[in-house]
């Protein structure tokens, strides 16, 4: 996916011309993207409009799209709140999406896109990007303008812990 929200999907085996098999825009001012663990499904989140979009993976049809409106972790409603990363859990079928102006990390699960849930966690505002550990069992993602570390429990869907940064 580009910063314009294009997401395309290509066939390396083909010959440049037949490379690109499908295509959708998910934004203007897009990210990040995440495929589903079983590979059905893929995610783009957006800047703007603030939003991600789950596509078929193999057609690239959009089937469903999700806002990022909410109230922050300050108790203020936020009209658009940008979307900076979405990842795979790998334990787990779901996404972690992370809510930078909300300061949530959104936990999708992808098993059921009629009744989709989302479990909303909260942390510090700003949330950009991050990392699992070497278990794939905890995401370490930054709150930089919050000077936080944030720590998620893919497994329990719960924050577990909120690290001070220094401010340089």
């Amino acid at each position: 996916m580009g910063r314009d929200g294009m997401i395309t999907k290509v066939d390396l085996w083909q010959t440049p011309e037949k490379m690109k098999v499908a295509q959708v825009q998910v934004a203007y001012d897009a990210r990040d993207v995440a495929v589903s663990g079983d590979g059905k499904y893929v995610i783009g989140g957006g800047y703007w409009p603030p939003h991600f979009v789950i596509a078929d993976a193999e057609t690239m049809e959009p089937l469903k799209v999700v806002s990022a409106r909410g109230v922050n972790v300050d108790g203020e409603y936020v009209n658009e709140s940008r979307v900076a990363a979405v990842y795979d859990t790998p334990l787990a079928p779901t996404w972690l999406v992370s809510m930078k102006e909300l300061g949530q990390m959104w936990q999708v699960d992808y098993t059921d896109l009629d009744n989709m849930k989302v479990t909303m966690i909260d942390s510090a505002k700003y949330l950009h990007d991050g990392f699992y550990d070497p278990t794939n069992r905890y995401f370490q993602i930054a709150a930089n303008a919050s000077d936080k570390m944030v720590v998620i429990d893919t497994v329990e869907q719960k924050l577990e812990a909120m690290i001070d940064t220094d401010k340089k």
